[in-house]
Protein backbone atom coordinates (compact mmCIF):
# COMPACT_ATOMS: atom_id res chain seq x y z
CA UNK A 1 0.00 0.00 0.00
CA UNK A 2 1.11 3.40 -0.82
CA UNK A 3 1.83 5.99 2.00
CA UNK A 4 0.04 9.05 1.74
CA UNK A 5 1.39 11.92 -0.42
CA UNK A 6 3.27 14.42 1.93
CA UNK A 7 1.37 18.31 1.25
CA UNK A 8 4.23 20.44 0.58
CA UNK A 9 4.71 23.57 3.78
CA UNK A 10 4.71 26.40 1.46
CA UNK A 11 1.94 24.99 -0.58
CA UNK A 12 -1.09 26.93 0.93
CA UNK A 13 0.40 30.29 0.35
CA UNK A 14 1.08 29.15 -3.03
CA UNK A 15 -2.79 28.44 -3.50
CA UNK A 16 -3.59 31.50 -1.88
CA UNK A 17 -1.54 33.82 -4.09
CA UNK A 18 -2.49 32.05 -7.37
CA UNK A 19 -6.49 32.49 -6.27
CA UNK A 20 -5.48 36.34 -5.39
CA UNK A 21 -4.24 36.83 -8.89
CA UNK A 22 -7.50 35.03 -10.32
CA UNK A 23 -6.71 31.71 -11.26
CA UNK A 24 -8.87 28.82 -10.19
CA UNK A 25 -6.81 26.47 -8.19
CA UNK A 26 -7.42 22.96 -7.67
CA UNK A 27 -5.61 20.77 -5.12
CA UNK A 28 -4.71 17.48 -6.64
CA UNK A 29 -2.12 16.27 -4.00
CA UNK A 30 -4.28 13.51 -3.43
CA UNK A 31 -4.16 12.27 -7.16
CA UNK A 32 -0.66 10.85 -6.22
CA UNK A 33 -2.80 8.10 -4.67
CA UNK A 34 -4.03 7.03 -8.23
CA UNK A 35 -1.28 7.70 -10.03
CA UNK A 36 1.71 8.01 -8.49
CA UNK A 37 3.91 11.30 -9.09
CA UNK A 38 0.84 13.49 -10.27
CA UNK A 39 1.70 17.06 -9.58
CA UNK A 40 -0.03 19.12 -6.87
CA UNK A 41 -2.16 21.54 -8.30
CA UNK A 42 -4.58 22.06 -11.07
CA UNK A 43 -4.50 25.75 -12.01
CA UNK A 44 -6.53 27.74 -14.96
CA UNK A 45 -5.64 31.33 -15.57
CA UNK A 46 -6.16 33.34 -18.37
CA UNK A 47 -7.80 30.57 -20.22
CA UNK A 48 -4.88 28.16 -19.65
CA UNK A 49 -4.70 25.13 -17.47
CA UNK A 50 -1.21 24.18 -16.36
CA UNK A 51 -0.18 21.36 -13.82
CA UNK A 52 2.41 22.87 -10.73
CA UNK A 53 4.57 20.63 -8.56
CA UNK A 54 5.44 22.45 -5.91
CA UNK A 55 8.88 21.94 -4.14
CA UNK A 56 10.63 23.12 -0.95
CA UNK A 57 13.61 25.09 -2.15
CA UNK A 58 16.53 22.87 -3.63
CA UNK A 59 14.00 20.08 -3.61
CA UNK A 60 13.89 17.31 -6.42
CA UNK A 61 11.71 15.71 -8.13
CA UNK A 62 10.64 12.08 -7.06
CA UNK A 63 11.13 8.85 -8.93
CA UNK A 64 7.37 8.76 -9.38
CA UNK A 65 7.13 12.18 -10.15
CA UNK A 66 9.86 12.30 -13.04
CA UNK A 67 8.56 9.16 -14.45
CA UNK A 68 4.91 11.28 -14.83
CA UNK A 69 6.68 14.45 -16.49
CA UNK A 70 8.31 12.38 -18.66
CA UNK A 71 5.25 10.00 -19.79
CA UNK A 72 2.34 13.14 -19.30
CA UNK A 73 4.95 16.42 -20.05
CA UNK A 74 4.21 16.28 -23.29
CA UNK A 75 0.62 16.57 -22.87
CA UNK A 76 0.35 19.27 -20.66
CA UNK A 77 2.89 21.85 -19.46
CA UNK A 78 3.72 20.89 -15.93
CA UNK A 79 5.70 23.85 -13.66
CA UNK A 80 8.26 23.15 -10.91
CA UNK A 81 8.11 26.02 -8.33
CA UNK A 82 10.22 26.18 -4.93
CA UNK A 83 7.63 29.07 -3.56
CA UNK A 84 5.22 31.57 -4.28
CA UNK A 85 7.00 34.53 -6.01
CA UNK A 86 8.46 31.45 -7.87
CA UNK A 87 4.79 30.50 -8.96
CA UNK A 88 3.18 33.84 -9.72
CA UNK A 89 6.31 34.39 -12.13
CA UNK A 90 6.17 31.06 -13.88
CA UNK A 91 2.81 31.13 -14.44
CA UNK A 92 2.52 34.82 -15.45
CA UNK A 93 5.30 33.73 -17.95
CA UNK A 94 3.39 30.50 -19.11
CA UNK A 95 0.46 32.84 -19.90
CA UNK A 96 2.04 35.07 -21.73
CA UNK A 97 3.88 32.71 -24.22
CA UNK A 98 2.13 32.23 -27.05
CA UNK A 99 -0.19 29.01 -27.92
CA UNK A 100 1.64 26.64 -30.25
CA UNK A 101 -1.01 24.81 -32.55
CA UNK A 102 -0.32 21.60 -34.58
CA UNK A 103 0.15 22.73 -38.18
CA UNK A 104 -2.95 20.71 -39.26
CA UNK A 105 -6.00 20.77 -36.71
Amino acid sequence: MRRASKVDQNQALIVAALRGMGADVIDTSGAAQLKPGFPDLLVGYRKRWVLIEIKRVKGRLTADEKIFHDEHGRHAPILIVFGVRDAVKKLSEFVSAPISLPKTI
